[in-house]
């Protein structure tokens, strides 16, 4: 069985899509992981046996100002990461979270959200670039079918 810790270290999020559970209030947490709660998170799982798979998400986490810092230190730790993020920023910031993370990055999960994306074959275009320069982790596209 996969051990899977997920931190949603941001509810902010650069789309505002109908459908999210999120821009409805689903939850009433902060808003964003301030440093004492991302410290405490890191401090949790440095207890942790590293055959633990860490999943950072949002809301969009690199809308976060620690979440560079934050997967670096997750990565000091030893563990495997997965990033969920609507693939709204640009390709760079996606490239860096390989380059950090190296093999360590197990999954790049991107939402696909139609509504939201205002030039379609750019997106795609960084689909394909960032497929091959993925390497090894597994990277999946999502889409969330709507009337």
């Amino acid at each position: 069985m996969k051990k899977n810790i997920d931190f949603l270290i941001t509810q902010k999020c650069n789309y505002r899509c109908p459908y999210c559970s999120q821009s409805k209030g689903f939850t009433k947490s902060l808003d964003e992981a301030d440093d004492s709660v991302i410290s405490a998170f890191l401090k949790f799982i440095s207890n942790l046996p590293r055959d633990f798979e860490i999943t950072i998400s949002g809301g969009e986490p690199l809308l976060h100002s620690k979440f560079f810092y934050l997967i670096e230190e997750i990565n000091r730790l030893g563990f495997k990461i997965s990033v969920v993020s609507n693939f709204s920023q640009h390709i760079e910031q996606y490239k860096k979270i390989k380059d950090i993370l190296e093999d360590n990055l197990s999954e790049l999960f991107v939402s696909m959200h139609l509504s939201q994306i205002k030039n379609l074959d750019e997106f795609l275009s960084n689909v394909k670039e960032f497929n091959n320069y993925k390497g090894s982790s597994k990277f999946t596209v999502a889409s969330v079918l709507t009337d």
